[in-house]
């Protein structure tokens, strides 16, 4: 477990923030094992959404071309892949959202990364089959913007696990650029250099918002502790005045107890309950609400 965020966040080459990755890197090892389990869970969240979208965007491209007439055995095949994939994906996440153990969630968090993986393989194997029966046709352009709108949702969508995010994009875009330089339009220079620069980007944005999602780990973290640290203080200031020999009193400004320590039960004869249920009035006519107001 030790150095899994160096290693497996790439924080040493990933996060500009110094700090932010000097932080990771110094928090304990139960600390670590534990964000390990919160990462994968939410891993699984943020997966099944994404899985939903590729379903649907696989079943837009086969309800609106010509794939099931024309080509129905290459259809079968690539729809097959990728519904495995989403399949074992969804599995996965369903799984990480029961009660599982340490074990179990590492287990499961495996194959949510292969599901994720065959994921991006079988669409970049529905690309690399459109462009090579549908050259510069409404199929070839809707597969593409297809595989496009996967690759954007991915770059936020595995924040909580920076290496992931870069095999997914880079699964989806070289091989997308590499098979856009096949065509034999004039302008497939231009469309690889297109797809090779909006990959890129995506590359780029997925560090940001890796680097914004463990931020926004370290400040909950940082938040729960300080909150931590005020109770046991004032927790430790309370009791230190329950049981002080010298009698205090917390009175608000109508004139109400809502805190006596024992010494001053002890010193007027009465219990820390009717103390409670009393005022200074209750106690001492004498000493009206004008008079306590005034002084």
């Amino acid at each position: 477990m030790e150095g899994f965020l160096s290693r497996d966040l790439a924080a040493r080459s990933s996060f500009t923030d110094g700090g932010l990755r000097a932080w990771l890197e110094s928090l304990p090892k139960a600390t670590q094992a534990e964000l390990v389990k919160l990462r994968t869970i939410d891993l699984a969240k943020r997966s099944t959404s994404g899985a939903v979208g590729v379903a649907i965007l696989l079943a837009l491209v086969l309800a609106s071309t010509s794939y099931l007439q024309d080509y129905p055995a290459q259809a079968l095949s690539v729809s097959v892949g990728v519904v495995a994939a989403l399949g074992l994906r969804l599995w996965a996440a369903y799984a990480l959202r029961t009660e599982l153990g340490d074990d179990a969630v590492q287990a499961w968090g495996r194959v949510l990364t292969t599901g994720i993986y065959l994921t991006a393989i079988s669409w970049s194997a529905l690309i690399f089959i459109t462009i090579r029966l549908f050259p510069e046709e409404w199929p070839m352009w809707l597969v593409l913007i297809g595989g496009s709108g996967i690759a954007a949702g991915a770059a936020g969508e595995f924040a909580p696990r920076l290496s992931l995010a870069r095999g997914y994009l880079t699964i989806l875009g070289v091989p997308t650029a590499l098979m856009t330089l096949t065509l034999v339009s004039d302008n497939r220079v231009t469309l690889a250099m297109v797809v090779s620069l909006f990959f890129w980007f995506l590359l780029v944005q997925s560090r940001s918002n890796a680097a914004a999602y463990w931020q926004s780990v370290r400040d909950t973290i940082t938040i729960s502790e300080l909150n931590t640290r005020l109770q046991e203080e004032a927790d430790l200031f309370k009791t230190a005045i329950e049981r002080s020999a010298t009698s205090a009193a917390l009175i608000t400004a109508d004139a109400r107890f809502t805190f006596v320590n024992d010494a001053l039960c002890e010193a007027l004869g009465y219990t820390r309950e009717e103390l409670l249920a009393a005022d200074i009035h209750d106690l001492a006519p004498r000493f009206t609400s004008e008079v306590y107001v005034v002084k």
